[in-house]
């Protein structure tokens, strides 16, 4: 009993707003998810923290909407496979669509007959309405359905449903109200279930085909069946998380309660119950409505709450809550999260954007595409031309702190470009959006180490972001630019393209080509272009990473290298289709990505497979962290990685045992012992962990693929393709695009995402040659003080976790940084009661960096002797695990030295 919640990838929160005289609008937000859930692993926070409730500017329209007469209610419900359309109708019955994936608004048949207030529920592609209560002797239930015509045109109509057995009173006497709804759910993709007062629970099983019909009107579908006389243990809308084979609401009773239930069970027995949901007294002048939202992934829901504050005015409260099991490993426990307050929803003087929109307007940040576009047409006829870069986004839970290192550093967003300019000038207004576009790209892990260092370059992959970005919409300028603009545009473009071409020039040097026989890995490419492939790209070997990909032609920023069609590529659609997927798919326990790995192991050993050529070609042994024999795993004693290495490889053989040989035993025919061993599995495994990759299908969806051809590709920290990953609609392929030039014979490197060293050791099998900026070595400390801290920081100092990393990188040496973070320090300084005032005596300010700099030598230092001496080992003569493994100690020990060195240079500067 499940229905399949797909992972959300926005959460659309709808605000009434009243316009003079009598007019009602409705403007639509969309707020992340992920901005209600703290970052780090299993997401506990101390609870002074997760409880604390922090205001929150309301994100700006994507679109407005209004009813068609004066201030009428709407209703909206959101739907679609996506989860990214809204169907909105008025009281009169008028419906239409917007589509946020599209950004379109569509006109809907009106209903038949209009609700006011119904209980709105999206089955699949189509939409559901039960009046609420029913009405006995009208339409109770309406379907908003997708109807393909034979020439596969789709179109929406309105179907009517059977009314509930429950909508006729018993008798006279009966009070109609006794059936309204109180509770409903989805039950797997086609059921329906409410619970209607003393009628009990009932089923609407939306595919059932019967005869019905209504003034008229044949029904085909919708039939309804008693459950049971008891009521649903919930209140309002209740969701399935499949992980944890429960369903969750708030109780019947109680919208502080949050429950769990049981449904295998009839009436529904509750399991797990949660109190403290409530809304605080200041927060709470009227009654609450309490909605809860299943996220699609991880045991995450989204908790609203809707009130009116002291003051009257509508107000909002979103908390991340997540359910996981407890350490027992058999009941549940739930962390609470972010929570995050929107207050003044329906106030008429919080501004809704910068111009009034009708339904199909849409008014959102601008894309760079739109604003090249909007600076392209303003510049006509001028003098200059106006350069503008799209400012930190709303969504982007770093946006304050990128704004003040904006503001600190004077960068603007927009750049008058003088049609008169000289090369050399434009080149330096180059320099400044350079350094407002690095900014504008930062992740976390660089505004932390940014220090003073506010203009960058702050890594390869900010650097290639920060130029691709600004190629983009020069690119975009020049289509309508007049003569005189382009000359200045174009100067702009060569001098992009130059320094992108200085990105990584050192790769070829760092990897040197191996003679040897790929005729094998030919045939594989070879079987790729039988199947629609193209490349640009030829497979070859390098010494000490095997094989990867060259460019065969120059092939220039922004080219196509490779692109494979949706058809070959790996994912759930092919387990869908197999028999196999027929035995699994009633287990609960089993996630999708495990069904694909079991599909892996017995289409490498089937003959008659489609993708027989790409199995073969697969080597025999991934050599990645997983297989770390005794000497290797002795190697790594002391460091994190080791820990990390056995619990990874003691969960697969516990999921191994628990699943396989049951299968093998209730599948044989399936399943056969022979293929699905241990070795087998852990080559599965190994081989998803390492060719993987997360695509966006045409249908939508994200998930989990092999990518036969692209896996080949090497990774580096200086990659060429960095931006991948989502299906064209017009080709039906997935592309990679170049952003940076690769010239023919050199190896064109892929990136596999922000990883550090032991994360690349674990699952992928080796160490980047180059320094990798996200090596770092993170610090638990205490963050009391810093709450405190009243000092103004680019970066905010009260963070749960610092750390550090290989000083070679900072550069900012002397004091009063170090070479080392600036949060650590203002940490360190405020806990020690030391901080660097400017204002105090010299001998006082270097008393103090003393304290700091000894500190952290105390730190350190243990460390360092915890790692012991350089191993004296031949590294030209031991097996593959134990080279890498010492590679990596010595990584830990060359970044752990290198912080011991640069505060005992702190000191000697300080004595000097």
């Amino acid at each position: 009993m499940t229905t399949m919640s797909p992972a959300r990838a926005f959460l659309y929160l709808v605000v009434e707003r009243c316009r003079y005289p009598v007019q009602s609008l409705y403007t639509v937000h969309l707020i992340p998810p992920w901005s209600l859930f703290f970052s780090s692993k299993g997401g506990q926070r101390p609870r002074s923290e997760a409880a604390e409730i922090k205001e929150a500017p309301l994100p700006s329209p994507i679109v407005t909407l209004y009813p068609s007469a004066g201030d009428l209610p709407m209703n909206f419900v959101l739907f679609g496979r996506g989860k990214d359309k809204i169907m909105a109708t008025d009281y009169l019955g008028r419906a239409f669509l917007y589509d946020d994936a599209l950004g379109a608004v569509s006109a809907l048949p009106s209903m038949k007959d209009p609700e006011y207030d119904p209980v709105s529920v999206a089955v699949g592609d189509d939409v559901y309405f039960l009046s609420n209560p029913p009405d006995a002797h009208g339409r109770s239930v309406q379907a908003l359905a997708d109807q393909t015509y034979w020439s596969r045109r789709s179109e929406m109509h309105w179907r009517h449903v059977p009314p509930p057995p429950y909508a006729k009173p018993k008798d006279k006497t009966a009070d109609v109200y006794d059936g309204a709804v109180e509770a409903y759910m989805l039950v797997g993709e086609s059921q329906l279930w409410v619970s209607a007062g003393s009628y009990g629970t009932y089923s609407l099983d939306t595919q059932k085909k019967i005869c019905y019909s209504i003034k008229g009107h044949e029904v085909s579908r919708g039939e309804w069946s008693k459950v049971g006389d008891w009521r649903l243990p919930f209140q309002g809308r209740a969701s399935y998380a499949r992980e944890h084979k429960r369903w969750f609401g708030f109780s019947e009773r109680d919208q502080t309660i949050l429950r769990a239930a049981d449904l295998q069970q009839q009436p529904p027995v509750v399991s797990h119950q949660w109190e403290g949901f409530t809304v605080p007294k200041a927060y709470c002048q009227a009654s609450v409505r309490s909605f809860l939202v299943h996220l699609g992934t991880g045991g995450r829901f989204c908790i609203a709450k809707f009130s009116n504050d002291e003051s009257g005015r509508d107000t909002a409260m979103l908390t991340g809550v997540e359910v996981a099991p407890c350490v027992d490993g058999e009941a549940l426990c739930l962390v609470k999260h972010k929570t995050y307050r929107y207050e003044g929803l329906g106030d008429d003087d919080n501004p809704i954007s910068d111009c009034r929109c009708s339904s199909a307007q849409k008014p959102r940040q601008l894309s760079w595409r739109e604003v090249a576009a909007t600076m392209a047409a303003a510049a006509a006829g001028s003098d200059v031309v106006t350069i503008r870069l799209p400012s930190p986004s709303e969504d982007d839970p770093l946006r304050h702190d990128k704004k003040k290192i904006l503001e600190s550093r004077k960068l603007p967003c927009l750049f008058p470009l003088p049609l008169s300019s000289s090369a050399a000038d434009a080149c330096k207004l180059l320099d400044q959006m350079i350094h407002a576009a690095r900014v504008a790209h930062m992740d976390e892990l660089e505004l932390y180490f940014a220090g003073d260092d506010g203009y960058g370059p702050f890594s390869t992959r900010n650097e290639l972001e920060s130029l691709n970005l600004l190629l983009k919409i020069i690119n975009t300028l020049l289509v309508t630019a007049n003569d005189r603009a382009k000359g200045v545009l174009q100067v702009l473009e060569d001098e992009i393209v130059v320094r992108l071409r200085s990105v990584g020039l050192t790769d070829n040097d760092q990897m040197v080509l191996q003679t040897q026989n790929h005729d094998t890995e030919d045939s594989l490419l070879k079987w790729g272009e039988h199947h629609g492939v193209k490349s640009k790209l030829q497979i070859s070997f390098f010494e000490g990473a095997g094989r990867g990909m060259v460019a065969s032609e120059n092939i220039g920023v922004g080219d196509i290298a490779l692109e494979i069609p949706e058809s070959l590529i790996i994912s759930e659609k092919l387990l869908c289709q197999s028999d196999m997927f027929l035995a699994l798919k009633d287990l609960n326990s089993i996630t999708t990505e495990t069904m694909l790995l079991l599909w892996s192991m017995r289409e490498r050993h089937t003959p008659s497979s489609k993708f027989r050529m790409f199995f073969e070609t697969l080597p025999s042994n991934f050599n990645t962290g997983l297989s770390f024999g005794i000497d290797a795993l002795a190697a790594l004693e002391g460091t994190l990685l080791f820990d990390e290495l056995m619990q990874a490889r003691q969960h697969l053989h516990q999921q191994y045992d628990e699943l396989c040989p049951v299968l093998c035993t209730k599948f044989p025919e399936i399943f056969k012992q022979d293929i699905f061993t241990w070795d087998n599995f852990l080559w599965a495994c190994e081989l998803w962990y390492s060719n993987s990759m997360m695509v966006v299908l045409s249908s939508g969806k994200l998930t989990t693929c092999l990518i036969p051809v692209a896996g080949l590709m090497n990774h580096s920290v200086s990659p060429h393709i960095l931006n991948y990953g989502r299906i064209d609609q017009a080709t039906k392929s997935l592309k990679f695009p170049l952003s940076r030039p690769c010239e023919a014979g050199s190896q064109c490197f892929l990136s596999y995402g922000k990883h550090s060293g032991s994360h690349l050791i674990t699952f992928y099998g080796f160490l980047p040659r180059e320094d990798n900026p996200y090596d770092v070595i993170p610090l638990d400390l205490d963050t009391s003080i810093d709450e405190e801290d009243g000092t103004d920081q680019p970066v905010s100092t009260s963070l749960t976790t610092h750390m550090v990393r290989g000083t070679w990188l900072s550069r900012s040496e002397g004091p009063p940084m170090y070479g080392l973070p600036q949060p650590l320090l203002s940490h360190l300084r405020a806990t020690l009661n030391c901080d660097h005032d400017e204002s105090l005596p010299e001998a006082d300010i270097k008393e103090n960096d003393r304290m700091v700099l000894e500190t952290l030598i105390s730190i350190f230092t243990p460390m360092l002797e915890g790692l012991g001496d350089a191993d004296d080992y031949n590294r030209e003569s031991v097996s593959w695990d134990v080279a890498l493994a010492l590679s990596y100690k010595d990584l830990k020990r060359r970044i752990i030295s290198s912080i011991v060195t640069s505060c005992t240079s702190g000191l000697a500067m300080l004595d000097s």
